[in-house]
């Protein structure tokens, strides 16, 4: 099973299902700008036996409803549930959306024994949900994880950067860890959304005197999971 958690433009997913043998995919995605995509990805996975459910839902450490951040700009990339940020500063308008306790959920509708991926890109959302999981046990249920941290994403969110580098530690503490790939986005060499791939900085914290998140290199380093 896979659980794709942010899902936007999803065929690359499905194709990607073959390659790592998946046979039932979960694409979360709230933004309506995508709905005719996921229904479109549906109808052609089921021509290659695989099974897809559109979850048109926001992941999050509780059920309610939500306002959530939209915009036009390369179909919504970057929208979020939080406003003034790196994508929808100034450009996104507000549309009210349905959340739901992604822990509650995967208690609810993932078997105990299946082998578990999750794909996680929430623009910032993945602090709060990836606590909660851990706090309920249901991280722990997770096979391979992919984490795409976005720390930077917002001036409020650059303390998140220890929580990236801590991560693959906490998780090493589940009975089976899962296996943890760190993404981080926005203000590194070479990372997505830097002004060139020379320049760590990128201009929203320029614009928002983080660059303290620069001066100390240890935030960049994960920190060893055999550590006690």
């Amino acid at each position: 099973v896979h659980i794709e958690i942010g899902a936007n433009n999803a065929t690359g997913v499905v194709h990607d299902a073959i390659r790592h043998g998946w046979s039932k995919l979960f694409l979360f995605e709230p933004n309506p700008f995508w709905f005719p995509t996921m229904n479109y990805l549906i109808k052609h996975a089921a021509t290659m036996g695989l099974r897809v459910e559109h979850v048109p839902h926001a992941a999050w450490i509780r059920s309610e409803p939500m306002t959530f951040h939209v915009h036009a700009f390369r179909g919504g990339i970057g929208s979020s549930r939080y406003d003034d940020a790196l994508y929808t500063a100034g450009m996104s308008k507000p549309v009210e959306i349905q959340a739901v306790d992604l822990a509650d959920w995967m208690l609810k509708n993932i078997p105990p024994d299946a082998a578990l991926s999750v794909h996680m890109d929430i623009e910032g959302a993945e602090y709060a949900v990836m606590r909660r999981l851990i706090h309920t046990g249901q991280a722990c249920r997770i096979h391979d994880l992919t984490f795409e941290g976005h720390a930077l994403y917002r001036a409020d969110h650059a303390p998140f950067q220890m929580f990236d580098a801590l991560l693959p530690w906490l998780l090493a503490g589940c009975p089976s860890p899962p296996r943890v790939h760190l993404k981080r986005h926005y203000g590194r060499r070479r990372a997505r959304g830097s002004t060139s791939k020379h320049d760590p900085l990128i201009k929203w914290t320029v614009q928002h005197k983080e660059q303290w998140c620069f001066s100390c290199r240890l935030l960049d380093n994960l920190v060893d999971t055999t550590l006690l």
